[in-house]
């Protein structure tokens, strides 16, 4: 917790350093969908992610992002009178290049999920920026089988509020 804490602060610290960045607090409506891997019929509910974000223009149309969120997913499964319903809480640290065109960023790039799910894959995003929000829609496929033994694919739809 200490080094999240520390990167938030230093992010913050070298975010209002610069008159290229934005910064604020984003809220996310997520949806896993999860392999079949193993035939136990996992299937995602509907969660949510609270977090902070940081872009920053390296030229006129391309610009890096990272994020620092902590997502909540809940998922069933099972079969008849045999499904268990379980939830899980993690933090997920995207970091994607965008492509900028006017107001909408078009980007991709990696996450890395730890806490009690550790779990790392490639990201797509697209964003779009309306004075100080921005609302976006995300994918992350994840490499790992930390559910039940079946990897998840998390879909997510945005809306930030940028703050700097």
């Amino acid at each position: 917790m200490k080094k999240i804490i520390t990167l938030i602060c230093l992010i913050t610290f070298f975010g209002t350093q610069a008159q290229d960045i934005k910064g604020g607090l984003k809220l996310s409506v997520n949806l896993p969908m999860f392999s079949s891997d193993v035939d136990n019929n996992t299937k995602g509910k509907i969660g949510y992610s609270i977090g902070y974000f940081e872009s920053m223009m390296l030229t006129d149309n391309i610009a890096l992002e990272g994020e620092v969120n902590y997502t909540h997913v809940a998922y069933e499964t099972g079969e008849g009178d045999y499904t268990v319903e379980d939830d899980t809480n993690f933090f997920e640290i995207p970091l994607m290049a965008k492509y900028v065109v006017n107001d909408f960023h078009i980007g991709g790039g990696f996450q890395y999920c730890f806490g009690s799910v550790t779990d790392f894959g490639p990201i797509v995003d697209l964003t779009y920026y309306y004075d100080n929000l921005r609302f976006g829609a995300r994918a992350f496929l994840g490499s790992d089988k930390s559910f039940s033994g079946n990897s998840m694919t998390n879909i997510s739809a945005y809306i930030g509020l940028v703050i700097f």
